[in-house]
This record gives structure tokens, sequence and C-alpha cells, in this order.
């Protein structure tokens, strides 16, 4: 990044407006619904996306301040392509922002309006996809809040609205750590700007989106240490990691940082993220801190994704042929036939969308940061995967992944159970419901024969049908 002084807004490369951001981080439903109403202390999990016509991303920071406050970033960043008027004449353009935060009694705590004045022809020499980018800082103290901003453009007349609820955290005892700032770029400065911090510059990622490829090697994350047990005349030590995971939870990346000594309570660092070496996705970082002395450890996580560098490509996914089969396997069993046709029928872009309104959908608890059903059904994939010969295409993958683990397995005690492996899974469904399984030809292959579910295979005589696919002269001995 080329030295320069930067004002509270400037040109950073960036993407065209791609699909809702988290309707980006979809399969942990970082994407909450708008106009969450503060008075129900619901909480949205940031990053966040405009509604409207102008669209723009959203994120929240937080950090310890003095006297029991806390600060409170707002950062937001703006794809300029949208600003383009086809109208030559026109050469500036002027952005008013309104940035507004009220309390649980929707009482306005804090408010800015600012007008940007941009040039359009400075724009239209740029390549699409770069992005305008602004902080707003707040000190307020702890409680439920509401966020709103509302973005319009004097020439296009578009307009963009975000409205999230979210609560102030309370720094003000123990050992904790602040949110996670996201980054793309950092150098040390002397000057003085709204994005440097302990004097380094930090160009935030407010979307939480890196692209892939030569432009971008690394991302980075500040965050800050507070509250740590500090005395200055004994030595101690603590000690950070920090991982790297996708979707299903397999780690990628995993670095640690070991005894690293106390110089005071609070302190801040900067991890680094691998951008080249991750496929385009989406993952999760998380942080832990370890105090040695204390042996009491803290963690701290948020989600971002890797798009393409190409600011034509509007898709987070990959869609080969071998994707679109993984994605199909991985909802077959908890997607209903209409929604798997209607999967396959669809482009790529449709195909997108729809993943993404599918796993949001299934989110038990859009408050919470991570999708608990998505958590739990890439578990069960994983766990088939590993123990079922077949994997997810067995009879016993898709009985695990449907209904989970059983609360009891038990053999069959009879002359079948004797010669051939056979299982049963009993499970707390409407009641008792058990599936039975056979491994008919001994290859640890378990075919389902018989269950007491209602939309399963039910055989009371399953004990007879695979005693006749045996050959007679094998046919195990039975007492009469």
């Amino acid at each position: 990044m080329k030295k320069a002084k930067l004002s509270a807004w400037t040109y950073l490369p960036g993407y065209e407006y791609m699909m809702s951001l988290f309707l980006l981080i979809f399969f942990w439903c970082f994407l909450n619904p708008q106009g969450i109403n503060a008075q129900t202390e619901r909480v949205s999990q940031f990053p966040q996306e405009s509604s409207g016509t102008l669209s723009f991303s959203a994120d929240v920071c937080q950090y310890q301040a003095p006297e029991g406050m806390t600060r409170v970033e707002v950062l937001y960043s703006l794809p300029l392509s949208q600003l383009i008027s086809q109208q030559p004449r026109n050469d500036t353009t002027i952005l008013v922002v309104n940035v507004r935060i009220t309390g649980p009694d929707s009482a306005t705590l804090a408010s800015i309006q600012q007008k940007k004045a941009i040039s359009l022809n400075r724009v239209q020499d740029l390549q699409n996809g770069y992005n305008f980018i602004d902080i707003k800082r707040f000190n307020l103290k702890p409680a439920a809040m509401h966020l709103q901003i509302s973005i319009s453009d004097s020439v296009t007349r578009r307009e963009g609205l975000l409205n999230a609820g979210f609560r102030v955290r309370d720094f003000s005892d123990q050992l904790n750590l602040s949110d996670l700032y996201l980054i793309s770029g950092i150098q040390k400065t002397t000057e003085k700007n709204d994005f440097v911090k302990n004097g380094l510059l930090m160009v935030p990622v407010p979307s939480h989106r890196f692209w892939s490829g030569e432009q971008q090697k690394n991302g980075y994350v500040y965050y800050e240490i507070n509250n740590m047990p500090f005395q200055a005349d004994q030595t101690a030590y603590y000690e950070t990691n920090f991982a790297v995971s996708d979707l299903a939870g397999n780690e990628i990346v995993r670095k640690s940082h070991n005894a690293i000594r106390k110089n005071s309570s609070n302190s801040a660092r900067i991890e680094i993220i691998p951008i080249s070496e991750l496929k385009t996705g989406i993952y999760k970082f998380t942080v832990t801190l370890t105090d040695l002395e204390y042996e009491n450890s803290i963690s701290k996580s948020a989600y971002f994704s890797i798009v393409s560098d190409s600011s034509s490509n509007h898709m987070v996914l990959p869609m080969t042929e071998a994707d679109i089969k993984n994605y199909y396997d991985q909802i077959k069993y908890i997607a209903t036939n209409a929604e798997k046709k209607i999967f396959m029928e669809l482009d790529p872009e449709g195909k997108q969308e729809f993943l993404l309104k599918f796993w949001k959908s299934k989110d038990p608890d859009p408050a919470t940061p991570q999708n608990e059903f998505m958590v739990e059904h890439f578990r069960r994939i994983a766990y088939c995967k590993q123990n079922f010969p077949g994997g997810i295409n067995s009879d016993m993958g898709r009985i695990y992944i449907k209904y989970g683990p059983p609360f009891q397995i038990t053999r069959k005690a009879s002359p079948v159970a004797s010669s051939k492996g056979s299982e049963i899974w009993t499970y707390s469904l409407n009641g008792t419901t058990e599936f039975v399984f056979v491994d008919r030809v001994g290859d640890g292959h378990y075919v389902l024969v018989d269950s007491t579910s209602p939309d399963e295979i039910h055989n009371p005589n399953w004990e007879d049908d695979v005693m006749r696919s045996y050959p007679e002269s094998n046919k195990p001995y039975l007492n009469n």
C-alpha cells in the first residue's frame, strides 16, 4: 500500500457488491433479519448488509474505554461502482451518511450526519471493485442498543438502510478480549488518522471478505487484551494461539505464540491470516489466550470469507461439478424433494443463493454467532465418513445424519446375529424407535432391514428374509 495521508474516507481496493454478506457467512448464519428492535434485546451478529438500492456492509467492533465505558467502532464499506452515473455531466456526487445509536428506551444516545463529496471521474478511472470505507467511534455504557445506518447518493438517488440490534459489552472486570478487527493492509505511520491504532495504519475489512490471488497474500486480525493480572515486580507469562478452520470444523491453519512476557494489564496483538494458502470459501478464525500464571483461558472468534480476485465474480462458493455434488450430498437427507429438485435446476449463482437461504432457515438461534444446526449436521457428516463403510451414502450414515447418535446400540440375540453382523439402534423418537441393520455379505456394509419409524422400511420378518439369502449348505443350525 502506497504511503499517503488518508482522510476519514478513502478509496481502497475491494470488490463489486456480492450477494448479501452474511448472507455471505451463510452457513453460520451471520446475517440476522433487519429491523430488530433494541427493546427486545435481541442482538445481531456482524458484519451486516444493507437493504435498499444502495449496498454497503457494516461491522461493529468493541473495545475497553476509560471509566467503565466501551468504545464502539462502527465501520462500513460501500462499493464505489454503484455511484457511477450514466449521465456524463455529473462529475461528482454527495454521499449523505447518517449513523444513529439508540438505547433500550429508544432514546438517541449518539448520532452523526455527514456529507461526503466523491469525484465520479476518479471513480470511472478506477477498476470496478473499489470501496469507500469509513469508521465512526462512540463511547457508550454497556447495555442493549440499536444501530441504524442510512446512506444516500445524490446522483443515482439510491439509498441503503441497515438496522441491527447489538449489546454494548462490559470490559470493566476480569480478563477479556476485545472484538476482532479484520484488516486488509497494515503499515507503520507517524500520521494521525481514523484508521491508525497504536502507530499502525490499519485498513479495515468491514465486510470480512478477503480476495484470493497475488493481490493479497495475507490478512490481519487486531485485538486487545484487557484486565490481565499483572504485577510489575514479578515475571509472568501468557500465550496465544489462533486457528483457522473450515465449515466442517477442520483446522486449516494453527499458530502458537508461547511464553509472552506480561508488560502490563492491557495490551494489543496482531495475528496474520495466510490468505494465499486458503481456497475460496468461508472460514472461522479463533484466537485463544491462556494466562500461564493463573491457568485460565479465554477465546474470541470471527468468520471471514475468501473470494475470487475477479471483480466480476460474484461467487463465494466454488461451483465445479464435484462441488455441486458435494453440496447436494450435504443437504440430501434434510431437504425436501422439492428443494432438491429446485437446487439441481438452478444456475451456479442460483445454487449459491439457495444454499445461503437454506442454511439460514435452519439456524435455531440467529442471535448466536454460530448456526448450531449446521455445526451438528457437519459433525455428523464427518463422523459417518470416518466410521461407516460407504460414509454418508450408507444406510447407517443416512440414519445417523437424520437422527443423530442412538442412545443405545445392541445386537440381536438370534441365529442371524451370530452368523451375520446385526445392530439395533434405539432412539427416543415418538417414544422409542428402533432401526435394525444387518451386514448381509460380511464386508462391514450394514443395510437397514427393519424399523419402527413410519418414515423408514418396516419388515417384521426381516430375519426370515436374511436367512433366505444364505446358500442352503451354509445356513446356520436353528434349534426348534
